[in-house]
């Protein structure tokens, strides 16, 4: 029990972390480094004698598959391949814990032995890696392989097609893969290889910088840090892509879209995986902070869905803004002018209503309390929703000042006086009653969703439409600015 509430707390402060690296991850990756944009920068060349060292280099030319060949530790030779990836995995236990301390035991293949009771004494043996030539020719252009970046798909590469040394005698082919079995009935500790490779194209356009008679890798915008190695953004022009340069260039571009989206999907994942870690364990602290405490109600999977998902798409966004300087610049300059004209419309709305509420405290001969415009609304409302052939007797009409009272905070006695107020005082056409009841909720400084709300229903059981509704708001106040 003490070494479960030690976990506990555990995620506690392991949540909070993930979420930081996870959001730093998403931010990273809007603002990685584009090899697309800065591959299509480069036009080919057709001679290298042309081309400078030290200059970057787009050039196109024809490989040889027979010509790529390389040993790969279990295997004799690798031929026709620009890279090949080996895939090592092992069958062993995984140990499954949640959040209740229950515990789920299941066999499977992954790609290390997870460290719990059960796979005491399995060691693995195999390891994965990748193999490649030291050097590339595409017609007479040398390439090195050092930091070379593909985008091509790869394929998996059947065993009967491989040879194996001595070392990999003890490797078994089995459908795609290749088996090391260790003896075991029910198989735990066996490992397996899977090979994936990308083949040698006829055409291939090379990207990157020349120097010193090859194709090398172009460093001016390496990133190094772990983040950046987490969301395969090395920041290095360095690639040989099948095709065409035009072909080549929309393979790099629709891998790098791909890459960005599966970085935001776990990203995203990640950040509400982080913050379930910390409520799950911080939820009983929450219920009385506001906002946070009615989404913690709700679970800790609803609230770090309700906090994770915003905060991962503002952070993409904003990443999205920074990586892209023009967007960012448009996007600012429509703030701006939709500010200045939010404020200067605020400013004439205040401007009219000052005005509207002087016209009425004219006509009414003394000054007036908000007390006194909320009571004038109601019996507007009242004589507006029992008007003309569409006369508000119903359910709806009651349930409309009922709904105005409570809001108001009356009780039964003020709202039964203030019906009889309303009975009290003289009507008028509907028409002249809905233009007092908008100049009133004008005049009152601040119309709130729910007073117009209740204007617009009040106004529809007098047959009056939405659009009439703000027309008449919208000529009161051109007027008020006008006087």
């Amino acid at each position: 029990m003490a070494k479960r509430e030690e976990d506990s707390w555990g995620n506690a402060f392991i949540g909070p972390i993930l979420v930081f690296l996870s959001l730093c991850a998403l931010w990273k990756n809007e603002t990685r480094f584009d090899y697309y944009r800065a591959a299509s920068k480069i036009e080919v060349s057709t001679s290298l004698s042309d081309v400078q060292s030290g200059q970057p280099l787009a050039y196109t030319g024809i490989m040889d598959p027979g010509a790529v060949s390389f040993q790969g530790n279990y295997i004799e030779q690798f031929t026709g391949f620009l890279v090949v990836y080996r895939e090592a995995e092992i069958y062993a236990w995984d140990r499954d814990e949640d959040s209740d301390g229950d515990v789920t035991w299941s066999r499977e293949w992954m790609s290390s032995v997870e460290s719990n009771s059960r796979n005491n004494g399995i060691r693995q043996e195999l390891a994965s890696r990748s193999f490649l030539p030291s050097e590339y020719e595409i017609s007479d252009l040398a390439v090195a392989s050092d930091r070379i970046e593909f985008v091509d798909s790869t394929l998996v590469i059947p065993p009967n097609n491989l040879r194996r040394t001595i070392a990999g005698s003890r490797l078994s082919p089995e459908g795609r893969y290749f088996v090391l079995r260790k003896g075991r009935p029910d198989n735990l500790g066996d490992e397996r290889l899977l090979f994936r490779a990308i083949p040698v194209p006829k055409t291939a356009t090379y990207f990157g910088k020349f120097e010193n008679g090859k194709g090398v890798a172009d460093r001016s915008h390496e990133r190094t840090n772990f983040i950046n190695e987490f969301i395969q953004d090395t920041g290095i022009l360095h690639h040989i892509v099948a095709g065409e340069r035009e072909q080549a260039l929309a393979t790099m571009k629709a891998y790098l879209t791909r890459l960005k989206w599966i970085v935001r999907g776990i990203g995203t994942a990640l950040v509400v995986f982080g913050f379930s870690m910390a409520f799950s364990k911080l939820v009983g602290f929450l219920f009385h902070i506001p906002l946070i405490g009615a989404l913690a109600e709700a679970g800790v999977f609803v609230m770090s869905v309700g906090l994770g998902i915003p905060l991962a798409l503002l952070t993409i966004g904003a990443g999205y803004l920074a990586g892209h300087p023009i967007i960012l610049g448009l996007f600012l300059c429509l703030l701006a002018v939709g500010i200045f004209f939010l404020v200067k419309t605020s400013r004439r709305g205040r401007e009219s209503q000052m005005a509207i509420r002087e016209e009425l405290e004219h006509e009414f001969g003394h000054q007036v309390d908000s007390d006194e415009m909320k009571e004038r609304e109601f019996v507007g409302l009242a004589h507006l929703v029992n008007s003309g052939n569409h006369a508000g007797t119903g359910n709806g009409s009651s349930q409309l000042l009922d709904d105005w009272s409570k809001k108001h905070r009356w009780d039964a006695d003020k709202k039964r006086d203030m019906l009889a107020k309303a009975e009290a005082v003289e009507k008028t056409s509907s028409d002249q009653e809905l233009r007092n009841l908008i100049r009133i909720a004008l005049a009152d400084r601040k119309l709130t969703a729910f007073e117009m709300r209740s204007i617009q229903t009040a106004a529809s059981k007098a047959g009056y439409g939405r659009n009439q509704v703000r027309k008449i708001m919208g000529n009161l106040r051109r007027s008020a600015q006008l006087g």
